[in-house]
């Protein structure tokens, strides 16, 4: 019997995978345009942008939202090509992840990447690094917006009432990093906010499930 977390990333990478092949076409076709010549104006830039960003949300996408199967994934080269077309204006997002990584620990990165850009309403950098046992995840920005219920949510490990579609990295994350046994936690300063997960050989015999432990840090 599937749960439903299992169920969720299926259909997610079932509407990714069918719809990414004709992206491609239509990309593809107009590079094809291109070439010959025929073609003038905005409207092909503009057709033209439109398909490569698709092409890349999509992307983007199908590793965070859909089955994480195993296998790996080299998440710099994936956010270097890809990520300006997923954030918004005004967010810079510096990944410092050496080589491929596990696809699940890269899909709750890239949650956490989400949630993160949630929190910076003025903008702000994002940054992803590792150290031997442990993934940081931090944000930098003028003001940083905690003090929501989907984020008091991840604080405390409640579940999300009134879910909306535009936030749901905030009730999975929690999800992918429990499914993994991963522990995590966030600290915050006046000027930045830090997640850090914890993996590979350093896990402790026993995981506190809860999904957030909160450290802040009046400095």
């Amino acid at each position: 019997m599937y749960d439903s977390l299992k169920i969720a990333s299926l259909v997610a990478s079932r509407l990714c995978h069918d719809l990414a092949s004709p992206l491609g076409s239509v990309s593809n076709g107009l590079e094809l345009l291109e070439l010959t010549g025929a073609t003038n104006g905005p409207e092909y830039d503009l057709s033209l942008q439109s398909a490569q960003s698709a092409i890349a949300r999509l992307n983007i996408y199908r590793l965070a939202f859909g089955n994480a199967n195993s296998g790996q994934v080299s998440l710099t080269a994936l956010l270097t090509a890809d990520i300006s077309h997923v954030v918004r204006d005004g967010i810079v997002v510096n990944c410092n992840i050496d080589g491929p990584i596990d696809r699940a620990q890269a899909q709750s990165l890239l949650l956490s990447l989400f949630c993160f850009e949630k929190t910076l309403p003025q903008g702000g950098q994002i940054t992803l690094s590792q150290n031997a046992h442990q993934y940081l995840i931090s944000a930098q920005g003028v003001r940083f917006s905690t003090e929501t219920p989907y984020w008091s949510c991840l604080q405390n490990g409640q579940e999300i009432n009134d879910l909306q579609a535009s936030l749901v990295e905030f009730a999975l994350l929690p999800m992918t990093l429990n499914a993994q046994n991963l522990p995590f936690q966030i600290s915050q300063s006046h000027n930045q906010l830090t997640l850090t997960i914890t993996h590979g050989a350093v896990l402790p015999n026993r995981v506190n499930r809860a999904a957030f432990h909160h450290r802040r840090q009046d400095t």
